[in-house]
C-alpha cells in the first residue's frame, strides 16, 4: 500500500473516531476504503484470514477442553454441590403453591425473577466451569439486583409489585426512543410512527394511573424510597452488606478501571504489560460462587414467603447452611493452587 493511501487512511480514521465527520472528510474516507479494497495487500489478507486464523482456532479449542477439563477435576467436590443446591431450589420453585389470589402482582413479578434466577445462576456456573472468574462476578451482580427486588416487593407489599409491572410500559417507550433515534445510522428498520405513539400512550396511562411513575429506572420504588436509586432501595432490604462486592462487581459491567488491572483469575494481580494476554483461569471462583449461591437462596426465600410451609422452611434452612460449606470447598481447592503456584515461582527463580 502506497505512503499516500496509508496517510490518508490514517487520517481519515482519526477524523471518524472524532466525530468531525463534515461532509468533505466522509467523501475521503469512502475513497480510502475504495483503494484499500482494490489493494493486493487487502486481497492477501483472505488467505491468511482462513490459513492462520483457522489453525490458531483449532489449538485454541483444544487447549480449552484441556483446560476445562482441569478445572472440573480439580473442582469436582464444590462445582457438583453448587450444582446439587440449584437442583434443590429449582425443586422448591417448582413445588411452590402461588397465592394468586391475595398477591397476583407480586407472585407474577417473583415467578419471573425465580426463572431468570435460575438462568443466571446457570449462566454463572458455565463460566465457572469455563476458567472465567471475573465474568461469573459480573454475572453475579444481576443476581443480587433481582434478589434486592425481591425482597423490597415482598417487604412493602402487591402496590410496589403493580407499579414495577407498569413500569415496563415506560421502560419500553424509552428504548423504543432510543432505538428510533439511532435506527437509520444502524441500518435497521425504522419503528413506525403509530407504532411509537401507541407505546408513547402505553407510557402515558402508566404515568397517569400511578402518579409516583416517570422515565426514572426505580420510579416504582416511590413513596417509600424518596429519592429512588438502586442504592436507596438495597438500604430498605437489609442486604447493604453486599455493597463492596456490588461496586466491584462493576467494574466488570462499566469499564471501571480497576477492572483493567485486578483480574479475579490472576493471584498476582495485573499489571500493565501482561493484562493483554489475560485468558481462562483455574483461580477466583470462591467468591462468585459464595455470592450467587447467597443471591439465589435471598429470591427463593423472598418467594417462599409469600406462602411458607413448615416443610420447605426446613428445606430453605437447610441449603442456606450448605453455602459456607460449598465456599470453603472452593477455598480449599484455590489454596492449594496458590501453594503449588508458590513453589513452582520458588523453582524457577
Amino acid at each position: 500500500m502506497s505512503v499516500e493511501i496509508d496517510e490518508k487512511l490514517k487520517q481519515s480514521i482519526v477524523k471518524y473516531i472524532k466525530k468531525d465527520c463534515k461532509p468533505e472528510n466522509i467523501i475521503v474516507v469512502e475513497q480510502v476504503i475504495e483503494e484499500v479494497l482494490n489493494s493486493e495487500e487487502y486481497k492477501a489478507m483472505e488467505f491468511f484470514w482462513q490459513k492462520d486464523g483457522f489453525e490458531q482456532v483449532l489449538k485454541n479449542r483444544e487447549y480449552s477442553r484441556g483446560f476445562v477439563s482441569r478445572i472440573m477435576f480439580e473442582y469436582h467436590k464444590p462445582i457438583v454441590q453448587f450444582e446439587i443446591l440449584l437442583e434443590h431450589c429449582i425443586f422448591l420453585i417448582k413445588k411452590f403453591k402461588y397465592p394468586y389470589k391475595t398477591l397476583p402482582n407480586t407472585c407474577k413479578v417473583l415467578n419471573g425473577i425465580a426463572a431468570r434466577a435460575v438462568l443466571i445462576t446457570n449462566e454463572i456456573l458455565c463460566l465457572i466451569k469455563n476458567g472465567f472468574a471475573s465474568g461469573a462476578l459480573a454475572r453475579w451482580r444481576t443476581l443480587y439486583e433481582y434478589s434486592v427486588i425481591s425482597i423490597f416487593l415482598v417487604k412493602f407489599g402487591e402496590e410496589y409489585a403493580k407499579k414495577y409491572l407498569a413500569y415496563k410500559d415506560i421502560a419500553n417507550y424509552k428504548e423504543a426512543k432510543v432505538y428510533a433515534q439511532h435506527s437509520k445510522t444502524l441500518q435497521f428498520n425504522d419503528i413506525s410512527k403509530s407504532e411509537l405513539e401507541e407505546l408513547k400512550k402505553k407510557s402515558d396511562d402508566a404515568m397517569l394511573n400511578y402518579p409516583d411513575l416517570n422515565e426514572r429506572d426505580y420510579s416504582w420504588a416511590k413513596p417509600k424510597v424518596k429519592n429512588p436509586t438502586f442504592k436507596a432501595i438495597v438500604e430498605k432490604t437489609d442486604i447493604e452488606y453486599y455493597e463492596p462486592f456490588y461496586k466491584f462487581a462493576c467494574n466488570y459491567n462499566h469499564g471501571g478501571v480497576n477492572g483493567l488491572f485486578f483480574d479475579l483469575g490472576q493471584i498476582h494481580g495485573l499489571s500493565e504489560k501482561d493484562s493483554i494476554i489475560i485468558a481462562q483461569s483455574n483461580f477466583g471462583f470462591t467468591d462468585p460462587a459464595q455470592l450467587t449461591m447467597r443471591a439465589l437462596l435471598d429470591i427463593i426465600s423472598a418467594l417462599l414467603s409469600l406462602n411458607i410451609d413448615t416443610e420447605q422452611l426446613f428445606q430453605l434452612v437447610f441449603l442456606k447452611n450448605k453455602i459456607p460449606e460449598i465456599a470453603e470447598s472452593f477455598h480449599e481447592v484455590e489454596k492449594d493452587i496458590e501453594e503449588r503456584e508458590k513453589c513452582f515461582r520458588q523453582q524457577i527463580k
